[in-house]
């Protein structure tokens, strides 16, 4: 129980530090894309996105959706497109604005979602952070440290 305490006060203390550096610039690159679906604690997510060659991170395509559960309580479920991607390596950076929610009102406040993920390398998520934020677009989402714990299939290209 302290063990999984101290891992979320960690992934708190990132959410704040990565709050300062969420927006960093754009930048072309090659071809990337992600495919994914993670669990980490409450939390599953399903991602799929794609950036073309030459283009800025800001300019890619994808949807999102992700639901936190506890035992069969369905608590939160949000959806949208992926607007932002970002592979550097093992790492991948991600934003979504809210397009969709449960309860309604979190797709009502113009708010999204960063969502950075490590992967080992060989198709299987390690970490993941989530960092939500209150406006719905970005000019970059450079991938920043995951903290907690994540299972699942994470296929990345590009970098």
């Amino acid at each position: 129980m302290q063990r999984t305490a101290r891992r979320w006060t960690v992934a708190a203390l990132a959410t704040v530090i990565a709050m300062g550096a969420g927006g960093t610039a754009a930048h072309a690159a090659g071809e990337q894309s992600v495919v994914a679906e993670v669990t980490s604690g409450p939390f599953k997510l399903k991602v799929t996105a794609n950036r073309a060659a030459g283009t800025r991170s800001n300019q890619s395509t994808g949807t999102f959706d992700a639901e936190t559960k506890v035992g069969p309580l369905a608590l939160m479920d949000l959806h949208g497109p992926v607007t932002c991607l970002d592979v550097r390596g093992n790492s991948v950076g991600l934003f979504y604005p809210i397009e969709r929610s449960t309860p309604s009102l979190l797709s009502m406040v113009g708010a999204g979602i960063y969502i950075y993920l490590k992967t080992d390398g060989k198709g299987r998520a390690t970490n993941v952070q989530f960092l939500p934020v209150p406006f719905a677009s970005v000019p970059g989402c450079r991938p920043l440290p995951a903290f907690l714990p994540a299972t699942g299939t994470a296929t990345i290209q590009g970098s």
